[in-house]
């Protein structure tokens, strides 16, 4: 299980999303509520996903390496 899964996850307060692998033709996106998604291009912000469509939770998406 990845580390960024909540431990408690009922009285979290938001969805921790994180890219899965970083190479380019990495597309999914594994969240905290233990779900994956793939998305075709650019990242949960840049697809106007603002709840995670799985637990309804606000998203936190976290920067993946080399990116600004």
């Amino acid at each position: 299980m990845p580390d960024h899964k909540y431990k408690d996850k009922i009285t979290c307060p938001y969805c921790d999303w994180r890219q899965v692998g970083l190479g380019d033709d990495d597309i999914s996106w594994e969240t905290a509520c233990e779900n994956e998604f793939v998305l075709i291009e650019g990242n949960p912000t840049d697809n106007n996903f603002k709840f995670c469509p799985n637990c309804g939770r606000p998203i936190r998406q976290h920067k993946t390496e080399g990116e600004k």
